[in-house]
């Protein structure tokens, strides 16, 4: 049989079943009091996080190289009227202020004023907005005053006498007043219409042209001198000064003319 090993061969053969972990101090030199080599490595990676960390710092704090990004910033939107005028440029000329209807009176008692406002030709009728303006002038107060009046075309193939209002035309009643004191003025608005089928056009080369005419018959019960009547043509304001009114195209189809006004005969 084998001999047992002794205590000192097994003394000298190499410990292979616990070796010593790699990053621990030998006893002789953490017995002179110095620091291990894991020591200084640790210390090593301490002093590389701190360098790391105030490079970033220092990174955040410096300006970035090349051009800055600059956002777009929206320029001011300033209102039309707050740029001055340019007196270079050159001014459309303006239609000329519309004159003031003429009023129509019956001796010295109630005066009566038509304004035309405003035409619309639709695909049925003709319709005109106005607004009359009743005065009484007179000495004594006006009771029961009404209102007839309407539109027609006018037109060469019709009697003067038929165009114009006078005191047997059949005009349709609009509009009544109880009562209008001495020197006290009122206003009314209203609208006549006239259909497509009682137009008669007036025919220049392929235009066909309409020319209205407005038409009232204004009384009272008490306190006038007569019956006033009024008839007016209406047809748009030229932008020429002294310059005729401009009848209105059927042909153009459906619109609204609002630049119009009227001349009382």
């Amino acid at each position: 049989p084998s001999p047992a090993p002794s205590v000192a061969s097994a003394a000298s053969a190499p410990a292979i079943l616990s070796p010593a972990p790699a990053i621990v101090a030998p006893p002789a030199e953490a017995g002179r009091g110095g620091l291990g080599w894991g020591a200084w490595l640790g210390g090593l990676l301490l002093l590389g996080l701190g360098a790391a960390a105030g490079y970033l710092f220092a990174q955040r704090r410096r300006p970035a190289k090349g051009p800055l990004a600059v956002p777009a910033i929206e320029r001011p939107r300033v209102p039309a009227s707050a740029s001055p005028p340019r007196t270079d440029a050159p001014t459309a000329p303006a239609p000329p202020p519309a004159a003031a209807p003429a009023p129509v009176s019956a001796g010295e008692g109630l005066s009566l004023a038509l304004e035309a406002r405003q035409l619309s030709l639709t695909l049925t009728s003709a319709a005109l907005a106005y607004r009359v303006t009743l005065t009484n002038n007179g000495a004594l107060p006006l009771t029961g005053v009404t209102v007839a009046g309407d539109m027609i075309s006018a037109h060469a193939s019709l009697p003067e006498n038929e165009q114009l209002a006078t005191a047997g035309s059949e005009l349709q009643p609009c509009h009544e007043i109880a009562r209008l004191g001495v020197g006290e003025s009122t206003q009314i608005t209203g609208e006549f219409r006239l259909p497509f089928t009682r137009i008669r056009p007036i025919r220049k080369g392929k235009a066909a042209l309409f020319v209205p005419l407005a038409r009232l018959r204004v009384d009272a019960a008490q306190g006038a001198d007569g019956a006033v009547l009024l008839t007016a043509l209406v047809g748009q304001r030229s932008r020429e000064p002294g310059a005729g009114l401009q009848p209105f195209r059927l042909d153009f189809g459906p619109r609204i003319y609002r630049e119009v006004t009227q001349r009382v005969f």
